[in-house]
C-alpha cells in the first residue's frame, strides 16, 4: 500500500515538473523569435514528409488514397496491424490467414489499436496525430537536454538547428555524381526529416534521449523500466544503444560505489527486456539478429552509386575470407569505419568539438575545476555514448525476417 502511494506521489511530482518545464519551453519560444521560427520551420518540414500519406486526393482526375515514399508499403502494413491484428488473441498476422503475429516490434501498432477503441481512425493516428505528438515531445526533450548542458539561448538555438537540419555528407556524393543533391537524405543512411517515413524509429530516438535524462536525474525506477519496455517494443535496433547506454551508467554507479542504484537500474533494464522479449519477439522461427561486422559501412565503399573504393573493399574481402584477424585486418576495418563516420556523421561532426576540446584541456590545472571547464564529465560521456552506440547499431548488427 505504501509503495503504491509512493509511486503515485512520484508520478504526480514528475507530472508537475513536466508542466513546469513545458511552461519554460513556451516562455523561451515566446521570448526568442529565432527559436520560434526554427521550430515552426522544423515542424512543417518534418510533418510534410508524412502528413500527405493516408489522405484521399485526386491527381490528374484520378482519385484515391495517396502515399509518399516508404509509406506506400510500411505505412499500410502498420495500419493493417493496428486495424486487424489485435482483435483476437493470440494476435494474428494481417496478411496471412491463420498465421500468428510474433517476432515483431508492434508496440506503436498496439497503441494505435487502443486509440481506435475510443473512435480514433488508424489512418489519422499513424499519419497525422502521432507525428504531431512526436514533434512536440521531441522538441520538449531537446529543450530539457539543452538546459542540462548549457542554459544558454544561443546553445539551445544551435542544438535545435543541428538536430533537425544537419545531415550526412551524402549530398556531396550525390552532387559529384549527378550534379544535384536529390535523394541525399537517404545516403548513406536515413537522415533528418526522411526519418518520418519510419515513425517507430523516430519515437525510439526521442525516448532514448528521454531515458538518458531520467537516468541522469535518477528518476523513479518504475518509470525508467516502463520506458525501456516501450523502446524495446518500438524498434529492435534501439536495443543496441539502449544496452550500451545502461552499461555506461551502471559502470558510473560502480565507480561511485552507488550499489543501491546499480541494483535498481540493473533490474530496470533486465526485467523489461525479458518481458519485451516474451511479449514481442519470442516464437519467431523465421528470423532474428545475427552478427555481420561492418554490414552497413562497407556498402559506402562497395556500392557503385555511393563512394566506391574498389581496392579497399577487395582488400577487405580478401582478409575476411582468409579468416586471419591481424593488424592489417584491423587497419583496413578502421579505414572503412572512418570513411563511414565522416560521410554518415556529416555536418554533425561539429558536435564532437566540445568533448574533444575537453580532452585537450583536462590536464590543464586552471581548468580542473568542473565549474570552470567548458564541458562536464556527463556531457563527455553523453556525446561519446551516443556516437559509439549509433555506430554499433548500424555496423555490427543486421536483422532479417
Amino acid at each position: 500500500m505504501q509503495k503504491t502511494q509512493n509511486l503515485k506521489y512520484q508520478s504526480v511530482k514528475l507530472l508537475e515538473k513536466v508542466k513546469i518545464q513545458t511552461k519554460l519551453l513556451i516562455d523561451c519560444i515566446k521570448r526568442n523569435k529565432l527559436i520560434a521560427l526554427l521550430l515552426l520551420t522544423s515542424f512543417f518540414t518534418y510533418i510534410s514528409v508524412i502528413f500527405p500519406s493516408g489522405t484521399t486526393t485526386c491527381i490528374d482526375g484520378r482519385c484515391g488514397m495517396h502515399f509518399w515514399g516508404a509509406n506506400e508499403h510500411d505505412g499500410v502494413w502498420h495500419v493493417a496491424l493496428a486495424k486487424v491484428s489485435f482483435d483476437k488473441f493470440p494476435f494474428i498476422f494481417p496478411t496471412f490467414a491463420g498465421a500468428s503475429l510474433n517476432g515483431y516490434n508492434f508496440m506503436l501498432d498496439l497503441l494505435i489499436w487502443f486509440f481506435g477503441l475510443v473512435g480514433f481512425s488508424a489512418w489519422d493516428m499513424y499519419f497525422k496525430i502521432l507525428p504531431v505528438m512526436w514533434f512536440v515531445f521531441f522538441s520538449f526533450v531537446l529543450y530539457h537536454f539543452s538546459h542540462l548542458l548549457h542554459k544558454n539561448k544561443v546553445f539551445t538555438t544551435l542544438l535545435y538547428f543541428f538536430v533537425f537540419f544537419s545531415s550526412s555528407f551524402g549530398f556531396i556524393i550525390q552532387f559529384l555524381r549527378n550534379g544535384n543533391i536529390a535523394g541525399s537524405s537517404g545516403t548513406p543512411t536515413m537522415q533528418g526529416a526522411l526519418g518520418m517515413t519510419n515513425p517507430q524509429f523516430m519515437w525510439s530516438v526521442a525516448l532514448l534521449m528521454a531515458l538518458q535524462l531520467l537516468l541522469h536525474k535518477k528518476k523513479n525506477v518504475f518509470i525508467v523500466a516502463l520506458v525501456v519496455f516501450i523502446i524495446a517494443g518500438l524498434k529492435v535496433y534501439a536495443l543496441v544503444p539502449l544496452i550500451i547506454l545502461f552499461f555506461v551508467y551502471l559502470l558510473m554507479f560502480v565507480k561511485r560505489c552507488e550499489w543501491s542504484n546499480f541494483a535498481k537500474y540493473s533490474l530496470a533494464v533486465v526485467l523489461p527486456l525479458i518481458f519485451a522479449y516474451v511479449t514481442f519477439y519470442s516464437g519467431n522461427k523465421s528470423g532474428g539478429i545475427f552478427f555481420d561486422f561492418l554490414a552497413v559501412p562497407k556498402q559506402l565503399v562497395e556500392d557503385p552509386n555511393m563512394w566506391p573504393v574498389p581496392s579497399l573493399i577487395a582488400e577487405w574481402y580478401t582478409l575476411k575470407n582468409s579468416g586471419i584477424v591481424g593488424a592489417k585486418y584491423v587497419f583496413v576495418a578502421l579505414k572503412i569505419i572512418l570513411y563511414f563516420i565522416f560521410f554518415n556523421f556529416g555536418i554533425r561532426l561539429i558536435g564532437l568539438y566540445s568533448p574533444m576540446h575537453y580532452l585537450l584541456r583536462k590536464n590543464n590545472e586552471k581548468h580542473k575545476n568542473q565549474n570552470r571547464s567548458l564541458i562536464t564529465r556527463y556531457q563527455y560521456y553523453m556525446v561519446y555514448v551516443h556516437a559509439y552506440s549509433d555506430l554499433c547499431s548500424i555496423w555490427i548488427f543486421k536483422s532479417y525476417s
